[in-house]
């Protein structure tokens, strides 16, 4: 059989080695791999994967493969590798895929990565590596997916990734880089789609050329940024999703992507230092679908603030120090699915603030509500909605305790309160107005004719009573 003749000490499907389809897989935690697997040449195989060994003439070099002419992908993940060995893909320029994750290189293998030019997938990691050379992947013009996340890089030079012209992914998460590295015009990306650069030390973000033409998403989070100011994100001009959030930005400018209006639709924000909405930035994307400003440090939402933004669907301002919304603060938002007040110090909310935009999720646990007729259009609202809420609790003196706002007994409180007042205001009576005072009327006024009754009814003994008497 042709597959058996590829093993010269280890059978297939024997001990830690697993023939399957056309793929080889070698597996260190499955039993102990003491040498390297001493492969014949095999024009049937298309995957070698030898995983989770402490073999020392791999780690330092000292393995050689053979030709396999079908050969696609090689993965040779959490070996302890400490430098690149040519001799592995020398004779394998085939390999399309190429996994050297968690290992202890220190460097980018560049002599291996010159010799693999039809190389589409790279995943270096989880090693050492500290510095990306200028030109260290410039013979690698198919590469798709690039992963760098979790080394120790620091520097990378101008030109470092140079060549890579069909780049589609970019994974710098996790290193100690500490500016923007794209910010001069020294590359070309037309065909990336997204980038990584979160849990690094970035504190400025500095592009000012059309250079991510294709890209639709770019990770930022998890940095120390302060302040993103104008035009800080002109390469980006298509980007559809912005994470930020996990920083310190305090302040945004209005135009990141330029002065002319851009299409982002989600933009994250949540855990930094915001005092405001930044509602020169919201002006400038019309198309934004999702907000998060949790965890920062807002206190009022004013009026108009989400005007530009009708196609906003979640918005999310939670765990915020917000007291207080603008009654015309939801204006314009006739999209809107979602609305996350959670954790504020919210004590009330005017009536009018949901007129605009209909209904929607809502979330308002853990604030400051009182339970007044100030709110009782909250529990209407709330009982006439088609959505399903968290626990909206307030504060209800009658018992001295917090209440469900669905369990206060807000209706009898205020429907007589609010209709006496209204009658006292004006002396004008809308079609509606009255419409509900007939509904009053019904519903209360047997009640009212009895009570009626029966104050005639001792009036009229009282007078017999002294008729008698005299």
């Amino acid at each position: 059989m042709i597959l058996e003749s590829m093993f010269i000490q280890v059978q297939p499907n024997e001990g830690p080695c697993v023939f399957r389809f056309t793929t080889l897989t070698c597996d260190g935690n499955k039993a102990n791999i003491t040498t390297f697997p001493r492969l014949n040449p095999n024009p049937s195989l298309t995957g070698l994967s030898i995983v989770n060994t402490n073999l020392t003439e791999l780690q330092f070099g000292k393995v050689e493969l053979p030709h396999y002419p079908s050969l696609k992908f090689l993965v040779l993940s959490l070996n302890g590798i400490h430098i690149s060995n040519l001799s592995l893909v020398v004779n394998n320029p085939t390999i399309e895929r190429l996994h050297l994750q968690g290992n202890r290189l220190s460097e980018i293998p560049v002599d291996m990565l010159e010799v693999l030019l039809k190389l589409k997938y790279l995943d270096l990691s989880n090693n050492r590596i500290d510095t990306i050379e200028k030109y260290s992947f410039r013979q690698n013009q198919f590469l798709e997916l690039l992963l760098l996340n979790d080394n120790d890089i620091q520097v990378i030079h101008q030109y470092a990734f140079e060549g890579l012209d069909k780049l589609q992914y970019l994974h710098l998460k996790g290193n100690v880089i500490n500016e923007f590295p794209f910010k001069e015009s020294n590359y070309s990306f037309p065909d990336l789609k997204g980038m990584t650069l979160s849990k690094n030390n970035i504190s400025i973000i500095a592009s000012t050329s059309d250079i991510f033409v294709s890209c639709n998403v770019l990770y930022l989070n998890f940095n120390r940024i302060d302040y993103v100011g104008n035009y800080s994100l002109k390469a980006f001009p298509n980007i559809s999703g912005l994470f930020l959030d996990h920083n310190f930005i305090f302040s945004l400018d209005a135009f990141l992507f330029g002065e002319q209006p851009h299409n982002l639709s989600y933009l994250f924000l949540s855990y930094n230092s915001l005092v405001e909405l930044p509602l020169s930035l919201l002006r400038q994307i019309p198309r934004l679908k999702t907000l998060s400003l949790a965890n920062n440090f807002l206190t009022t939402v004013p009026a108009n603030a989400f005007k530009h933004n009708p196609w906003l669907e979640i918005i999310v301002l939670r765990n915020n120090h917000i007291h207080s919304l603008h009654s015309l603060a939801l204006v314009g938002l006739s999209s809107l699915n979602s609305l996350d007040l959670a954790y504020n110090e919210i004590t009330t909310l005017q009536a009018e603030l949901f007129q605009p935009v209909g209904y929607f999720f809502l979330r308002l646990s853990g604030n400051n509500l009182t339970c007044d007729c100030e709110i009782f259009f909250l529990q209407m609202w709330l009982k006439k909605s088609p959505f399903s809420f968290d626990k909206i609790e307030c504060f209800f003196f009658q018992t001295g305790e917090n209440e469900l706002i669905s369990d206060v007994p807000l209706e009898d409180m205020c429907v007589f309160e609010e209709y006496i007042t209204t009658s006292e205001g004006t002396a004008d009576v809308s079609p509606t107005e009255e419409t509900d005072l007939l509904n009053i009327f019904i519903k209360y006024g047997p009640t009212i004719a009895v009570l009626g009754v029966f104050s005639l009814f001792v009036i009229f003994v009282i007078s017999a009573f002294y008729r008698t008497s005299d």
